[in-house]
């Protein structure tokens, strides 16, 4: 453990000075394009309206009210399992503990059955109108919406938001986010930057960890999400797209990360292909260019796998991704777990105390979620600071996870972006000598709406 960990004063004063930084951007606010947001409430019902009719005229449907009469009701899992998967007999992906089919969305939607796909999409579109886009409507107050951002609810100790759940918008459901970002628009005379800590939890668990490879990896600046991404689908380097490493960093390396077992993560990477649509560089998808590999079935998903299937796959990969390339990692949460039971409580690099009841993936994990999240809030605190100082135009509106939202005025541009990657990269490590890893910072733009962002090239100054 590096001797540099901060004391639990500077926790105290990180969340004071933190929350107060938070209630400037709660007040700044994110400008909403009304008219747009109430043309899609109203596009969106008109939609599910027609999407529901077309779910009861179809035979399963017709099926369904047989059974039920006056009671049917598409929105009950408990009478869609019963109708799908025992009176239909269509073959169920997935079993909750108790061994009943599985209705969640993610089981359904591994449901190759057109009645249930169609419904799921509902699902979706309804979830999107429902919650996300009439909490913006709902909380939009004279063009702005101004989301309530707390320190002191989550158990990790990162930041939670309310009225509406700002963190909570999805980005990875493409129809959706396109639908939900579109609502955010810049004030006159600025454009919308998001800057987002790179890796910040992987980076942040090398300082509690210390394994070389990992710490190599970061120091070369190496891309182990593509590396990933190139072993899980059996891909050479030039064949690997942007959505295609966005699954292996989250199906692979956070879910290994966070303690998901191979078989969890196995299931996840295969969904992801008809999910997102994976495909090559080419346009070739991905299950077509496993079954050229030699790879065809998922396989039984159970202790020991059937060779050449992509469960056989993944878990030499799991095996040797902890026994062969990260085992100093493998030990410290072992290490890292026994301590806590000796001591019931353990303590993070910021300075934060974890004590009670948790699981051993909680105790591994909320540490470096909660120290990755301090380096965003601290930046976001000397950044406030600066722009307050300097009397600036331009504003911080928001912060989602590892991410801070600027509207910055035209003529401030560079400035404001040298300052944000400068603050968030150089002067946190000055600061917090326990950062013995760099800190990598990466930024879009967008003059239009927040969906439409592009990259920005950063440079350090």
């Amino acid at each position: 453990m590096p001797k540099q960990k901060l004391g639990r004063t500077d926790a105290m004063r990180l969340l004071m000075e933190g929350q107060e930084a938070l209630s400037q951007v709660e007040s700044n606010g994110m400008r909403i394009d009304t008219e747009y947001a109430n043309r899609m409430m109203a596009e969106t019902q008109i939609k599910l309206d027609s999407m529901e009719e077309e779910l009861k005229r179809d035979d399963v449907w017709k099926e369904w009210k047989k059974v039920y009469g006056d009671r049917a009701n598409l929105d009950s899992n408990d009478q869609l399992g019963d109708i799908i998967f025992d009176k239909l007999k269509v073959p169920c992906e997935k079993r909750t503990a108790s061994g009943k089919p599985s209705t969640d969305e993610e089981a359904l939607e591994r449901v190759k059955f057109p009645f249930i796909q169609r419904l799921v999409n509902r699902g979706k579109l309804y979830t999107a109108r429902n919650t996300f886009l009439n909490g913006i409507c709902e909380e939009t107050v004279n063009g702005f919406l101004h989301p309530s951002f707390s320190l002191a609810i989550p158990t990790t100790y990162r930041s939670s938001a309310s009225l509406p759940n700002s963190q909570n918008w999805p980005i990875r459901i493409l129809r959706t986010a396109m639908l939900i970002r579109q609502c955010f628009i810049p004030r006159d005379g600025h454009t919308m930057v998001e800057f987002d800590l790179a890796s910040a939890e992987v980076r942040v668990s090398c300082c509690y960890h210390r394994d070389p490879t990992m710490m190599e990896y970061i120091g070369r600046n190496h891309d182990y999400h593509k590396d990933l991404a190139m072993q899980c689908y059996k891909l050479s380097k030039d064949q690997v797209t942007k959505p295609t490493r966005g699954a292996a960093k989250g199906g692979f390396v956070f879910a290994s990360f966070y303690g998901d077992y191979y078989v969890n993560i196995c299931q996840n990477l295969w969904n992801a292909i008809d999910q997102d649509d994976l495909k090559r560089t080419d346009g070739l998808g991905l299950k077509e260019h496993l079954a050229q590999q030699g790879i065809t079935e998922l396989g039984g998903l159970g202790r020991n796998p059937i060779p050449g299937t992509f469960e056989a796959h993944i878990k030499g990969i799991y095996e040797d991704f902890w026994n062969r390339r990260f085992p100093v990692y493998s030990q410290w949460k072992i290490d890292w777990w026994e301590e806590y039971l000796r001591n019931g409580y353990c303590e993070s690099l910021t300075g934060f105390v974890y004590r009670g009841i948790n699981k051993r993936n909680e105790i591994i994990n909320y540490p470096i979620q909660g120290s990755s999240f301090h380096c965003l809030l601290w930046t976001l605190i000397q950044v406030q600071k600066w722009l307050n100082g300097k009397r600036m135009r331009s504003k911080i509106i928001g912060q989602i996870h590892d991410s801070i939202i600027l509207d910055i005025h035209l003529a401030e541009f560079d400035d404001v972006i040298a300052q944000v990657y400068r603050t968030m990269t150089v002067d946190i490590r000055r600061e917090w000598p326990w950062l013995i890893v760099p800190l990598e910072a990466e930024a879009s733009r967008s003059d239009v709406n927040w969906f439409r962002k592009e990259e920005i090239k950063l440079q350090a100054a």
